[in-house]
């Protein structure tokens, strides 16, 4: 499975809860998805994967009980997943993932110069979380893409 790492910022989100999460179980029309949800949701099946987490569905928010249990397990999703996407230029979900950009090659990067005034998920501590757990995510960030593995990072810089 493909995890979404997003920021929720100002933009309304499609969320489980106490009242949606019978009717989520069956269907969810594609029009209520945020853009960084449906194109979380395109390259997750371009990829080849049949399942994708994302926490505003997943999770029943108005549920304290549900809340508290699906949170002690976000460490194991973010760590578990085979790939987890990053919305990492997006303020909110209706930004999406998908930029313009013009990479001139793939490099190598140990560059740690502070990319957080273009990239808001940068800011967040849980998103650092799930960045230090993932085993493989991509940045889709404001200006490049950028690939992380416990081996190595590339980017398009």
């Amino acid at each position: 499975y493909v995890a979404l790492s997003h920021c929720w910022g100002g933009s309304i989100l499609p969320r489980a809860t106490k009242a949606t999460i019978q009717l989520l179980k069956s269907t969810i029309d594609w029009g209520s998805l945020t853009k960084t949800f449906q194109d979380a949701i395109t390259l997750t099946r371009k990829l080849g994967f049949h399942y994708i987490w994302i926490d505003s569905l997943c999770i029943i928010q108005d549920d304290e009980n549900d809340w508290r249990v699906e949170s002690l397990k976000m460490a194991d999703i973010y760590e578990n997943a085979e790939l987890v996407v990053s919305a990492t230029g997006a303020k909110d979900g209706s930004e999406g993932l998908f930029r313009e950009r013009k990479p001139v090659q793939i490099l190598a990067s140990d560059d740690t110069q502070d990319s957080s005034t273009f990239n808001p998920l940068l800011t967040r501590a849980w998103a650092f979380q799930e960045k230090l757990l993932a085993t493989r995510i991509v940045h889709f960030a404001d200006h490049e893409l950028v690939w992380e593995c416990k081996e190595t990072q590339r980017c398009e810089c």
